[in-house]
C-alpha cells in the first residue's frame, strides 16, 4: 500500500499528462549552481511544506477552492517565478532569501491543485497520514531527483561548457515564462 502512494506521488511530478512541477522546478531552480545544492534543498523543502499543509486542509475540506482557479493560479506561480529569476539577474542581486516565501505561497497553491487529484484518485479522507506521507515522500524524492539531473545539466553546461550563468538562466526562465503564459491564456479560454 505504501508504494502505491509513493508511486502517486513520484507520478505528480514526473505524469507525462502535467509538465506544471517540472517547469515551477525549472523556473525555481535555475539561478543556482551546484555548489548552492543546500540552499535549493531548502527553497525545494519550503514548498513542499507549503504543498503539503494545503494538501491536507483541502482534503479534511478545511478549505476548497474552484478548480477553475487553481488551474489558472498554476501557471501564474510559474510564470511570476520566471519573472522574479528573470529580474534578479538582470540587476544582479543574488540574494534569493526573499525566494523562500514567495516559494512557500506557490507550494501552497499547488497543494490545492494535488489535493482534487488525490481526492479523486484515492477518496481520500479523514484517515490521511500514511497515504499523504507516502504520497509527499514520493513528491519529495521526485524533486530532487529531477532538481539533481537540472542542476547537473546547469553545471556542464555552465561550468565545464563555459556557457556564461546568467545566459543559462535568462534561456530558461525565459521558456518557463512563455510556457506558463501559454497555459494561462488556455486556462482563460
Amino acid at each position: 500500500m505504501f508504494s502505491i502512494y509513493l508511486k502517486m506521488g513520484i507520478d505528480h511530478v514526473f505524469g507525462l499528462e502535467d509538465y506544471t512541477h517540472i517547469l515551477f522546478l525549472m523556473a525555481i531552480a535555475v539561478p543556482f549552481l551546484i555548489r548552492e545544492w543546500r540552499k535549493l534543498l531548502i527553497l525545494l523543502t519550503a514548498f513542499t511544506i507549503g504543498h503539503c499543509l494545503t494538501l491536507v486542509l483541502a482534503i479534511l475540506e478545511i478549505i476548497s477552492f474552484d478548480p477553475y482557479w487553481i488551474d489558472l493560479f498554476i501557471p501564474a506561480t510559474i510564470f511570476l517565478g520566471s519573472i522574479q529569476t528573470l529580474i534578479r539577474t538582470s540587476d544582479h542581486s543574488q540574494n534569493r532569501l526573499s525566494l523562500y516565501p514567495l516559494v512557500v505561497c506557490f507550494g501552497l497553491i499547488h497543494g490545492l491543485a494535488a489535493s482534487n487529484t488525490l481526492q479523486a484518485e484515492m477518496g481520500l479522507n479523514a484517515v490521511i497520514v500514511y497515504p499523504l506521507f507516502a504520497f509527499n515522500l514520493g513528491v519529495e524524492l521526485a524533486q530532487v531527483c529531477f532538481l539533481l539531473l537540472f542542476v547537473s545539466l546547469g553545471y556542464l553546461l555552465v561550468d565545464k561548457g563555459k556557457l556564461k550563468h546568467k545566459y543559462w538562466v535568462i534561456a530558461i526562465s525565459l521558456f518557463t515564462a512563455l510556457t506558463s503564459l501559454y497555459w494561462i491564456v488556455e486556462s482563460i479560454q
